[in-house]
């Protein structure tokens, strides 16, 4: 930055006319005696000082320019040597924070620090501001270590971690920081830091304790927390974590989040906001329905396969009802068709197709609606295996065989439709040479993980879909350093299908096709809806 000295306060209109401007607000009088529209003040900070970079890097190039093309037998002027340029290098903290600023910009974090980004022990920012910074720097490092394979960043990130911590635990004790955006927003850091570095499926627990510390600080901040904009954002995204923990441990959701969702609708009417809101209670209505058949709530299965039905149709008619400013584009590829996601990082488009979307929250929606399916069905498809195991008779009807197909095929094509997305949340459509220049958005990476391992449960880790994901998952890991991707695909190999007996049952049907053609009328019943 180059001090251009002191420049006129006057108003254009007396600039140009050289004449005194007394600078009265909100315009001079010289512009008022005159009947002129007074075109306003400059910004005396930005003209005091002038970036002179480009103008420095482009003098610099041209000199070095033409030293080259001089020929030093005829010069005749001696050559004056520049200083070798420095290189410019940025402390741990601060290469964590640029690289936070440029692919975790969604969030909006950086918006809470009001009074810069101070480091030392001694600064005078407030409690909640110090440990999002923290947050901040320990989530930047540990996402950028993943990605240049750097264990000294990763571990200057732990120990920035452990501060953040220690300052977070700080501001919760303190009655009026625990309430603020900036501590909530830590807390959402927190959990992040937890999936960027976790690589093992135990280390998963450490996530579903901050979203749990979360949804406590949610229940303290009350209603007031939807107020601002980024207390609306950071519940949005702790809503999403809670369901998504919710669903893996079947547990049922804090009643809490419900009356704030619906509070959310009202505060912030739209109609988009409604049909999201429409499916998120549907989403929550199947996080308590599984949440009561791991318990044992629900046993009967007639009962279980009609709350499931139920559920899978209201599904079909949301998506069914939608608006066309929802619709998507399905493209086919040709068959050498890829996707860079990096210089070294590429992807077939899964089958040769991919969908474009408006934006990448509907893209998100969309692949919510669609891991609910699957996570439906896959009950439908366990109570209908039980029952075929308790009935031969069952298990040989062609009208059972065909629901069960039915079936299992819904959950297959909404599962291929989760893979369809990922060119557009990688932010990346299928090119052949270029590839994402700059650093990538983080959020899709992010908001991908859970849908594309529940796309993997129908059939299981050895059908293609389950290899494909887990080459997605490695490259979301190396390209955007988020390792609890690494920790999925570790989990790929357990899921065996829910959908794997049906296959079994078609071939010992093939073997016995003459012998029942619809079964028992009692046993079918339970195919009703």
């Amino acid at each position: 930055m180059v001090y251009c000295g002191k420049p006129s306060k006057g108003c254009g209109e007396c600039r140009a006319r050289k004449i005194k401007c007394d600078q009265d607000r909100p315009t001079c009088s010289q512009c008022r005696r005159a009947n002129r529209s007074c075109p306003g003040y400059r910004d005396q900070l930005s003209l005091m000082f002038r970036d002179e970079s480009q103008a420095v890097v482009r003098k610099a190039r041209a000199a070095a320019s033409g030293r080259r093309g001089a020929s030093p037998a005829h010069s005749s002027k001696p050559q004056s040597c520049s200083p070798a340029m420095q290189p410019f290098t940025l402390a741990p903290q601060e290469k964590g924070t640029t690289f936070f600023l440029s692919t975790y910009a969604w969030m909006g974090a950086s918006n809470l620090i009001k009074r810069g980004f101070d480091y030392s022990p001694s600064s005078k920012l407030p409690l909640s501001e110090k440990a999002l910074l923290s947050c901040i720097s320990s989530l930047g490092m540990a996402a950028l270590s993943g990605i240049q394979n750097c264990r000294s960043l990763r571990l200057t990130a732990t120990r920035e971690y452990t501060s953040a911590l220690k300052l977070t635990n700080a501001a919760l004790r303190d009655s009026t920081e625990a309430k603020t955006d900036a501590t909530l927003t830590a807390i959402v850091l927190l959990s992040l830091f937890e999936i960027v570095t976790c690589k093992t499926a135990g280390s998963l627990e450490n996530w579903t304790q901050h979203v749990r510390g979360a949804v406590a600080l949610m229940e303290l901040r009350g209603i007031d927390q939807l107020c601002s904009d980024t207390g609306l954002l950071m519940f949005y995204a702790l809503r999403n974590s809670i369901l998504i923990g919710c669903l893996q441990k079947r547990t049922d959701i804090p009643l809490a989040l419900l009356e704030w969702s619906s509070k959310a609708a009202t505060m912030h009417p739209s109609f988009e906001g409604a049909t999201v809101d429409q499916l998120t209670h549907l989403i929550v209505r199947l996080v308590n329905f599984r949440a009561n058949v791991k318990s044992q709530v629900l046993i009967d299965c007639a009962e279980i396969l009609s709350v499931a039905h139920e559920l899978d149709l209201e599904l079909t008619t949301w998506a069914h009802n939608l608006s066309p400013s929802w619709s998507y584009q399905t493209i086919t590829c040709r068959d050498n068709c890829f996707f860079r996601v990096s210089e070294c990082d590429k992807l077939r488009p899964y089958n040769g197709r991919y969908h474009v979307y408006r934006d990448l929250w509907m893209c998100n929606i969309w692949n919510n609606y669609r891991y609910a399916r699957i996570l439906v069905n896959e009950i439908i498809l366990n109570q209908l295996q039980s029952q075929a195991s308790r009935s031969t008779t069952l298990s040989y009807s062609r009208v059972f065989r065909d629901h069960c197909r039915s079936v299992r095929d819904a959950a297959r094509e909404v599962a291929e439709d989760i893979c369809y997305t990922v060119p557009r949340q990688l932010g990346v459509m299928p090119h052949e040479t270029q590839c994402p220049s700059g650093p990538q958005s983080s959020l899709g990476g992010f908001t991908l993980l859970w849908p594309l391992y529940i796309a993997t449960i129908i059939d299981g880790h050895l059908h293609p879909l389950s290899r494909w994901v887990a080459d997605c998952f490695q490259v979301i890991a190396r390209t955007m350093g988020i390792d609890q991707a690494v920790a999925l695909a570790t989990l790929l190999p357990t899921e065996f299908g829910a959908a794997g007996w049906i296959n079994d049952l078609d071939d010992e049907s093939n073997d016995n096709q003459d012998l029942y053609t619809s079964g028992d009328s009692n046993d079918l019943t339970c195919l009703k809806t």
